[in-house]
């Protein structure tokens, strides 16, 4: 069992997430968006949420600053934490100013201001869970987005739930994380995307 939730940790980690919110924001938004900007904004996506990333961390790792790529210790896990709010504020900021994309900027917003939350609970001695504020954050998203739109999407969240329960159970499993850590990462996760849509979304 260990093997299967070490791969459910991997298909859905964190870093990967981004795509699946921008995947589903394609697929729904009602209004028309070009081929070439759509592949654009994947492509961007791409390279600064996986490829600029990973290269941070192979820099960390070469240099002795984490012990893995999974970064299991809290305190190597404030650069990289720091480090990928800067990320997602700019994306942020670059879709809020892309007509008909103020809306996906709420996803890289709201992931930010998790982020902010989770370096602060460092003080705390708390290493909240990433994969679940990932899926709390693709929660939290969808279900902002089909309320801004009335989109019926109860489907959507049921399958979310079921990842995110799945993924969190991994997490516990794995000994990554204790129970309070994984809960919060989920709550920390839907409660930024619901500040970023009052921010974002409703100017929309």
């Amino acid at each position: 069992m260990t093997r299967f939730f070490k791969i459910v940790s991997t298909i859905f980690h964190p870093i990967l997430l981004p795509f699946a919110g921008a995947l589903y924001y394609f697929s729904v938004y009602p209004h028309y968006i070009s081929s070439t900007t759509k592949l654009r904004s994947i492509g961007v996506i791409f390279i600064v949420t996986y490829l600029i990333p990973l290269l941070l961390l192979f820099i960390l790792k070469r240099n002795n600053k984490i012990d893995s790529f999974t970064i299991e210790k809290l305190d190597q896990r404030k650069i990289p934490v720091v480090f990928m709010v800067f990320l997602f504020l700019l994306l942020g900021s670059y879709f809020n100013k892309q007509n008909d994309l103020t809306g996906l900027a709420t996803v890289f917003i709201g992931n930010s201001f998790g982020l902010c939350i989770v370096y602060i609970l460092f003080a705390r001695n708390l290493k909240t869970s990433l994969h679940t504020l990932g899926m709390g954050t693709l929660f939290g998203f969808v279900l902002f987005f089909a309320l801004k739109f009335r989109i019926a999407i109860i489907s959507e969240l049921i399958y979310i739930s079921i990842i995110s329960g799945l993924v969190a159970q991994a997490r516990l499993r794995l000994n990554a994380h204790s129970m309070t850590e994984v809960v919060l990462g989920f709550i920390i996760g839907v409660g930024t995307q619901l500040i970023a849509y009052n921010i974002y979304f409703t100017a929309i």
